[in-house]
């Protein structure tokens, strides 16, 4: 009987505790810290009573997920077939629950309603092992006639973990892995060099990195086939050396110019990797600002914030100083705190912001960002939420009408620009629309969309706009909403039309923006369309001449890449 005390687990449950922003009370953290505490013994009080249950067997596991390797405590009751499973992360405490056959395969029969978080094929993995072997009394064994090879890669996401099946007989080999996209089996053939074919990546090809992968599984592969020891990846390392040497670099910027998007190419403009990972002096602040809002119209005055980034030398004393303001808006899903909170390796926003404003480099004159979010009911330190929960304002959620550019406009403005050095007096509309000059709104994936819903919407009081990584779609539809469908690029540009024809005085630029190919490829096709509309936009890079532009860079899906599109448009936003 496999038994074994999960330190790990509750290590990492201590972890999350401390894990709180500058903002909590005194008051609060310590409520948190003894919650935590307080979980942590019930946990290891629950051990200590399994060792006297009979039928019971504790086994610490661990799995990858997109939080890298992650423990938990598999409970199994072998008399009545039963398992369940506690563990932790970042989007809380989890106790997911089944059956199982007595092959060991387990069906998972209770995952409180958060299974979409829960990486279930891949604890599957580790867990039904450990479930047969505690069955036949033996230790869990690998697939009979198969090697699994743990290997390790760098992605989007930093070092990337997973598990490599080797059917050397078949010549075939699949590869188990985890990232916040989803998990992911992908599978292939190979030659007898060693070399992979992928013949199976489950559609999702666009988001594996199959080119870094093979890098690391192809000498794993060739080194079973010769019974010899897997060599270093010299690419890799090489790579790894020469991006090290590099780290302080601020002068390799890299065009990436994309052809097959419009009908000449455009061009975007990439940061060298040192404005990431360079640690300036320079660093600017974070903010609250708390504000409520009662505008959709069910009787409910609903407590809100937004999360604002104050640039390096912002002195709140110095009111002759004034600064320009760029409203942001997160992704489906995400949260204002996600921009600030979330670090991978090619993205660290907070950094980012600190090096475009850096005065020793000067790629940006100073800006306030702030970052709001059009959902009604989450806490200030969230990073995620689940979307079929979260009550939102911008029209994408059923039963509440979209009245969000309201809220921004009635109070969100109001709420931070006077508390702000910004160019607005008067936070009436009148003398919001005034100073639209000097604002700017961006969003990414569902907060583009949100730009767009703005443009048409709030067009007086913002002059730049900055959608990414999403189309126009229409007011109203909730996302995934079959009848969305019936929307076409002539709506679009109706859409857009109607708010620019009934405000001829007003000047705009739009600067629109997207990744790869398979970033928002509907979003390149109505683009194509857009622009083509001569009459009513005039593309290019040029504020006093034109008011449209487009490019693509080479990134996936990810709003923390973010700061990277900001200093493509520098030479738009506030000129």
């Amino acid at each position: 009987m496999k038994q074994v005390f999960p330190d790990t687990s509750i290590k990492r449950l201590i972890k999350y505790a401390f894990v709180l922003t500058e903002e909590e009370s005194m008051n609060r953290r310590f409520r948190k810290i003894s919650a935590a505490l307080v979980g942590a013994c019930i946990l290891t009080a629950s051990v200590f009573s399994a060792y006297a249950a009979e039928a019971q067997v504790d086994i610490d596991i661990t799995w990858e997920d997109m939080f890298g390797p992650q423990d938990g405590v598999l409970t199994v009751d072998e008399a009545a077939g039963e398992w369940s499973l506690f563990f932790a992360n970042p989007y809380g405490e989890h106790t997911v629950s089944g059956v199982f056959a007595q092959d060991g395969t387990m069906e998972c029969t209770n995952d409180n309603g958060e299974g979409q978080f829960l990486p279930m094929e891949a604890i599957a993995q580790v867990a039904e092992p450990e479930i047969r072997a505690l069955l036949g009394g033996e230790e869990a064994p690998s697939p009979a006639g198969t090697t699994d090879i743990n290997i390790t890669w760098e992605d989007m996401f930093g070092p990337q973990d997973g598990v490599l099946t080797v059917d050397e007989a078949a010549g075939e080999w699949s590869l188990f892995f985890a990232n916040p996209y989803g998990e992911h089996t992908v599978s292939g053939v190979f030659a007898q060099d060693g070399t992979m074919e992928c013949t199976n990546d489950n559609g999702e090809g666009q988001f594996l990195p199959m080119e870094a992968i093979a890098q690391v599984a192809e000498p794993e592969i060739r080194a079973l086939l010769t019974g010899e020891e897997a060599a270093a990846a010299s690419d890799a390392v090489a790579e790894e050396a020469a991006a090290e040497e590099a780290a302080d670099d601020f002068e390799d910027f890299t065009e990436i110019i994309s052809w097959d998007v419009l009908d000449y190419p455009t061009v975007f403009e990439k940061l060298p990797d040192a404005y990431n990972t360079y640690d300036t002096e320079y660093k600017g602040s974070q903010i609250y600002i708390d504000y409520t809002t009662d505008v959709y119209e069910d009787g409910v005055t609903y407590d809100k914030f937004a999360r604002v980034y104050l640039p390096y030398g912002y002195d709140p004393e110095d009111t002759e100083t004034k600064y320009n303001v760029i409203y942001l808006q997160h992704g489906n899903s995400n949260t204002p705190s996600t921009f600030f909170d979330i670090v991978i390796p090619k993205a660290n926003f907070v950094n980012l912001m600190d090096n475009l404003f850096d005065p020793e480099h000067g790629l940006m004159d100073p800006c306030i960002v702030v970052c709001p979010t059009y959902y009604l009911d989450i806490e200030k330190e969230t990073v995620g939420v689940l979307d079929d929960q979260a009550i939102a304002g911008d029209g994408r959620y059923a039963g509440l009408p979209g009245n969000y550019y309201k809220e921004v406009i009635e109070d969100l403005i109001p709420a931070v620009e006077s508390q702000l050095n910004v160019y607005c007096e008067d936070f009436s509309p009148e003398g919001i629309a005034a100073t639209r000059d000097h604002r700017a709104w961006a969003g990414f994936s569902r907060g583009s969309v949100c730009t767009w819903y703005m443009f048409h919407n709030a067009f007086e009081y913002f002059r730049y706009w900055m959608p990414t990584s999403a189309q126009c779609m229409p007011d109203n539809v909730v996302l995934g909403d079959p009848n969305a469908q019936e929307w076409n690029d002539e709506a679009a540009y109706q859409y857009l039309k109607e708010t620019i024809d009934a405000n001829p005085e007003l000047p705009f630029f739009i600067i629109a923006q997207s990744g790869g190919p398979e970033d928002a490829a509907s979003m390149r096709v109505q683009m194509k369309y857009l622009i083509g509309k001569t009459d009513t936009f005039s593309y290019g890079m040029n504020p006093e001449e034109n008011n449209f532009y487009y490019t693509c860079s080479d990134f996936t899906h990810d709003q923390l890449l973010m700061p990277y599109y900001f200093y493509t448009a520098r030479n738009i936003l506030f000129r």
